[in-house]
This record gives structure tokens, C-alpha cells and sequence, in this order.
């Protein structure tokens, strides 16, 4: 009888488990759209890096001649040419 229950109960959590999973694939998904529009620039990028940049060198001193100031002057460089 024991084993009888058991295996009942194992069988009826299976069919839960893929009853749940079948459900959940016919769900329909959200349609996205296929273009999104994209700027023609990097200038908003440019801008909110200059920002941030500022704020975070607000009572510290900058980092020259280091790997990481050569490194963000690279980035910039290239934002600025390709804008």
C-alpha cells in the first residue's frame, strides 16, 4: 500500500511539473519590435561620460600618467572621432 502511494504521488508530481511546463510554452510571448532607433552618434555617450567623469573627480586628484588615465583618453579620442 506504501509503495502504491508513492508511486502515485511521484506520478501525479511529474504530470503537475509537465502540465506547468506545456502552460507556461503556450503563453504568447510579448512582440517585439524587429527596429529600434538608434543615434546617429555617440554624442548623448560623450556627454554622459563627461558628467560622470566630472562628479567622480570632484575632490580627488586625477589619475595622469597612469595606465587608466591613458587608457580613458584612448576612449575618448575614439568617441570623438567617430562622432
Amino acid at each position: 500500500m506504501k509503495r502504491f502511494l508513492w508511486v502515485l504521488s511521484l506520478a501525479s508530481c511529474f504530470s503537475i511539473i509537465f502540465c506547468l511546463s506545456a502552460l507556461a510554452q503556450k503563453r504568447k510571448t510579448p512582440r517585439l519590435k524587429e527596429d529600434v532607433l538608434l543615434p546617429a552618434d555617440f554624442s548623448i555617450d560623450f556627454q554622459l561620460a563627461s558628467v560622470e567623469r566630472s562628479r567622480l573627480r570632484t575632490g580627488t586628484n586625477l589619475l595622469v600618467g597612469t595606465e587608466l588615465n591613458t587608457v580613458g583618453e584612448a576612449v575618448f579620442r575614439t568617441l570623438e572621432v567617430i562622432s
